[in-house]
């Protein structure tokens, strides 16, 4: 696994806050290297919080008790700028950060979840899971929601998952503006929080015959209740508002 140090990880120490939060920064396989590029406040717009937290959240435990939350997070996926933009979406994760174990997802095409074709104790040495669509409808597009896909579940202090944007063509824009809708099964009524952001832009990321031009990084949850639904973050709203739990990040 290789790291580097980026614009993001040294604003977080120079805010102080803890290091656990800004370990996994890059997700990469060893024949794949990413980088989060700089980060800007004009990229990351402006952060706006609820004062009584996530209202989706706060919807769900209406119907919910938080006890049920046993720790797995389904997610989809909505890129919603630029328009006309066909890709893929490679998942991947560090369940726990501090002995790197990568734990490779597959890659989400119009079909759903492809999952990757190697085994669990493979994917240290593996590159990133992408699996080509298999004809051009089987692309993502903008506005196109994708299929629910299960996340793993976290074995550590902050693990971690990257939703890395692949497009078909490298002609198309690098950073897009992700929608990322997550929930406790695989339905729109168990959604608990909404992300909505502008990607980070990625370098060197092989995936294919193409390239991995940007992505999200998300803290997925190590333990269920309360305290494992409100972890469920992107690295932008952990860094912009301090990790509160219940936040909304808006572009």
């Amino acid at each position: 696994m290789i790291y580097r140090e980026s614009y993001i990880f040294r604003k977080v120490k120079n805010l102080g806050l803890a290091a656990s939060k800004v370990l996994p920064l890059a997700l990469v396989g060893l024949s794949s290297v990413i980088c989060l590029s700089s980060c800007s406040a004009q990229q990351a717009g402006t952060a706006t919080a609820a004062v009584a937290g996530s209202p989706h959240l706060e919807q769900w435990l209406k119907n919910h008790k938080a006890e049920e939350f046993k720790g797995q997070v389904w997610a989809r996926v909505k890129l919603i700028e630029p328009q006309q933009y066909p890709y893929g979406l490679i998942v991947d994760a560090m369940l726990n950060p501090y002995s790197l174990p990568r734990h490779a997802v597959g890659t989400v095409t119009a079909s759903g979840l492809q999952p990757k074709p190697w085994k669990d104790e493979e994917d240290v040495a593996k590159g990133l899971a992408w699996i080509a669509p298999k004809d051009d409808n089987d692309w993502l597009n903008a506005g196109q929601y994708s299929a629910w896909f299960a996340l793993p579940m976290g074995k550590g202090v902050t693990p971690y998952a990257g939703f890395m944007v692949r497009p078909k063509a490298e002609t198309q824009p690098k950073a897009v503006v992700l929608q990322v809708e997550f929930a406790t099964e695989a339905s729109e009524n168990a959604v608990f929080h909404v992300a909505k952001e502008k990607t980070e832009e990625v370098v060197g990321a092989r995936a294919g015959d193409g390239f991995v031009t940007s992505s999200l990084t998300v803290r997925i949850p190590g333990e269920g209740g309360l305290k494992g639904l409100q972890t469920v973050e992107t690295f932008l709203e952990i860094l912009w508002l301090g990790s509160s739990p219940g936040h909304q990040f808006c572009l």
